[in-house]
C-alpha cells in the first residue's frame, strides 16, 4: 500500500483502488473493477452528490459542501472502503479457520493425524 503525498496531490495505491487526488478532483484508475466501483457509491453517499461520476473522474464541484478538504475525505473513504473489503474477507475465513484449528487441537492419535490435520490450514494460507 502507498500513499505519496505531493505538494497539490497525492497518488493512493491500496488494495486495488489506485487514484491521484487533488484538491478539488479525484482521477481514478481500473474504474470498472468491482471494488472501485462499491468505493465510488461510498463516496457519492458520503459527498452527498446528485449523480455517479462517469470515466473515473470525480469533481470536487459537482457535491454539496463539507466541513472536511475534498482530498481528505476521499482518503479517508478509501482507507475506509479497503478495511470493509477486508472485514468482509475476514468474516468469511474465521469460521473455516476455527474449525481447522479446533479440529486440530481435539485430534488424538497418531503423529501422522496430527500432520495431516495441519495440511488442512495449507489452502487457506492465501487468504489469510
Amino acid at each position: 500500500a502507498e500513499v505519496l503525498a505531493r505538494d497539490d496531490h497525492f497518488i493512493v495505491n491500496v488494495e486495488t483502488i489506485r487514484a491521484v487526488v487533488t484538491k478539488t478532483k479525484l482521477l481514478l484508475f481500473d474504474a470498472h473493477r468491482p471494488q472501485t466501483k462499491r468505493f465510488v457509491s461510498r463516496l457519492h453517499t458520503v459527498l452527498q452528490a446528485e449523480s455517479l461520476p462517469r470515466l473515473g473522474l470525480i469533481d470536487a464541484s459537482q457535491y454539496f459542501d463539507t466541513c472536511e478538504p475534498f482530498e481528505f475525505v476521499v482518503l479517508d473513504e478509501i482507507l475506509n472502503s479497503v478495511l470493509m473489503d477486508y472485514q468482509a474477507r475476514l468474516s468469511l475465513v474465521l469460521p473455516v479457520v476455527d474449525r481447522t484449528l479446533l479440529a486440530i487441537a481435539e485430534s488424538t492419535g497418531s503423529h501422522s493425524g496430527d500432520d495431516d490435520s495441519l495440511i488442512r490450514l495449507i489452502p487457506m494460507q492465501r487468504a489469510l
